[in-house]
């Protein structure tokens, strides 16, 4: 792997992830210029947009793998430390609240990877084809386990897939985008479900929404014929359609499956 590639996939070949510990004191950067930059841009974007959310996340203070094994040392932060850092390039990485994120690559039985298109969600990202992820809450941590309940959370919230619908999920490898640089463990989760019949699960998920009065977080289901040729033609024929972290969570695929 070269290493760009490498920058973009720091960890690969995977068969299992451990967090190792948990330190449940809030992370913040150490630089105190930084904070005070933290909580200047966070008062402009309540001014501007009202109350916003600022809930509990866990950052990868490290990671490492030893054979197939991704091990992780973890820490509380939370989503304004995280999203005022997080593209913010005149911040050193280590001084960033990068949070941990679990990405699922959902595969029909009859041969599709399931995204989403995205709808509530943060101005650069909707409209935009997406993989279905979500941070990781303290809640979600427990010792010598990976991210799966994250997946199987985010699964169930996206798009109705609930566990009885999935075979088994997999941490396979990580990945960082060029612009937001938090690392996220993707994961190959083989469902018991044809394209049709996860289409029409979504569809009750959406139904349901509405009937609380409220918006799905996806508008619409994605699918993307798991076969390599396939894959690299989507992305490079279509590339304006995906958001910039699908490219590189779907190129490195095409080089396991």
């Amino acid at each position: 792997m070269n290493s760009a590639s490498a920058d973009l996939i720091p960890f690969h070949e995977l068969k299992s992830c451990k967090i190792v510990s948990f330190d449940s004191t809030l992370w913040t950067p150490s630089d105190e210029r930084i904070k005070k930059r933290i909580e200047k841009e966070w008062r402009k974007k309540q001014k501007k947009k009202g109350v916003l959310y600022n809930g509990p996340l866990v950052r990868a203070n490290r990671m490492w793998q030893e054979g197939a094994v991704l091990y992780i040392e973890a820490q509380r932060t939370d989503y304004k430390t995280h999203a005022m850092t997080r593209d913010d390039f005149s911040i050193p990485e280590e001084q960033r609240g990068l949070g941990l994120y679990a990405t699922a690559l959902p595969l029909t039985i009859d041969g599709y990877i399931v995204l989403g298109v995205t709808k509530t969600s943060e101005k650069q990202y909707q409209g935009k084809v997406n993989v279905i992820a979500g941070g990781m809450e303290p809640k979600d941590v427990k010792i010598g386990e990976g991210l799966e309940s994250v997946v199987a959370r985010e699964l169930s919230e996206e798009t109705g897939i609930k566990k009885k619908e999935i075979m088994s999920i997999q941490p396979i490898y990580v990945t960082r985008e060029r612009t937001v640089r938090h690392p996220a463990v993707v994961h190959r989760v083989p469902l018991r479900l044809t394209r049709k019949q996860t289409k029409e699960i979504f569809l009750r998920k959406v139904a349901e929404c509405k009937g609380r009065g409220e918006e799905p977080e996806l508008g619409e289901l994605w699918f993307v014929r798991a076969e390599r040729r396939e894959i690299e033609r989507e992305m490079e024929e279509r590339s304006t359609l995906y958001q910039e972290r699908v490219p590189i969570t779907l190129k490195y695929f095409t080089q396991i499956i």
